[in-house]
């Protein structure tokens, strides 16, 4: 057992759409990039099956009174934005508060503001000598910004976008909540601080938490999107348009649902670091009719980008105004989980 992060190890890949391109990639954690070249963004009825179907609203519904975002007095109205999106997904998820970092702010906008300069889109900033450059990566633009991370327990990690004619900051969380990949960081359980940057058409957050509940002494966390009794989720998405491909051989699929976990306890795969075990013949979507979703089951021992997550990828789109119950059985570090919880699809 060890209680520390797979520090030094970087991932990254690619997300592609026809007018938006929006990308991830942590550093020493796996990620991916994000881009949508679309002409805009992304975008049978039963009764709901879960026990108070009006207790979560609609994402929109949490954001007509949007909590203030604390934790960096600096911020931009357009960080400010970005945040308070972010805080009404996790709240739809039910997932603890963040606050924005003003170092991750500082390090977020300089490479917006890079990549707006200079037309470098992605991860790594190639001219150094440029006087927008802030680092290498992102955790050199960290630690330029005032921030020392110490990777063995932390982990930092970086999505960004871009969006032909620009893009606002609302519409870049929802772009990076609603994928497999891109999600990750922003909804992970255990993300306590963000920061966020936008330079047209360019979007950067970097999210940071600690890798496990080892220093809180809490038991397995465990966080879920759509959240239970979410009501307005999305019914596509286009796996076409992430790179990697959680669907390679669909395109149009419904919309992603995932499962990151965290513990104390670490198993010996530097890509499965908590050991997770899906039982697929448990693993189910089920319609309000009661009727079986196919549904394609990605975990970290046969996609090492998830590292600490699960995604049920449904493989056609969602019914609109439809209620699924989502059920999973799976061990993390050898203690077992089942969970099971539903959510509404939106017109």
């Amino acid at each position: 057992m060890r209680a520390r992060g797979p520090a030094g190890w970087a991932f990254a890949a690619g997300f592609g759409w026809a007018v938006p391109w929006i990308g991830g990639c942590p550093f020493a954690t796996p990620g991916s990039v994000l881009r949508d070249d679309a002409d805009g963004t992304a975008a049978a009825d039963a009764d709901s099956p879960a026990e108070d179907p009006s207790a979560i609203p609609t994402v929109d519904a949490l954001c007509q009174a949007p909590s203030p975002a604390e934790g960096d007095p600096w911020a931009t109205e357009t960080q400010v934005l970005a945040a308070q999106r972010l805080a009404c997904h996790r709240d739809a998820a039910d997932l603890p508060k963040v606050v924005l970092d003003h170092a991750l702010q500082v390090a977020a906008q300089a490479h917006a503001s890079y990549m707006a300069a200079t037309g470098d889109y992605g991860h790594v900033e190639g001219d150094p000598e440029h006087p927008t450059s802030s680092g290498a990566d992102a955790l050199a633009r960290v630690q330029a910004a005032g921030l020392t991370v110490d990777l063995a327990t932390t982990r930092i990690e970086e999505v960004v976008a871009f969006v032909q004619g620009g893009i606002e900051a609302g519409a870049a969380v929802d772009l990076w909540v609603g994928t497999v990949y891109h999600r990750r960081p922003l909804l992970h359980p255990l993300t306590t601080r963000v920061g966020f940057g936008f330079a047209d058409p360019y979007a950067v957050a970097l999210a940071l938490g600690p890798w496990d509940t080892a220093a809180t002494g809490a038991a397995t966390v465990v966080g879920t999107y759509p959240g239970d009794a979410q009501e307005g989720v999305p019914a596509t998405f286009d796996s076409d348009r992430e790179n990697p491909d959680p669907a390679p051989d669909h395109g149009l699929v419904g919309y992603p649902i995932t499962v990151t976990v965290a513990t104390g306890a670490w198993g010996p795969e530097a890509t499965n670091p908590f050991d997770i075990r899906v039982d697929r013949d448990l693993a189910t979507l089920v319609d309000a009719r009661g009727d079986a979703v196919p549904v394609l089951i990605l975990d970290p021992t046969r996609d090492p980008a998830l590292l600490d997550t699960v995604a049920m990828v449904p493989e056609a789109a969602l019914e609109p105004e439809a209620w699924y119950e989502v059920r999973l059985a799976l061990t993390v570090a050898g203690e077992g989980l089942e969970l099971a919880w539903a959510f509404e699809t939106g017109s």
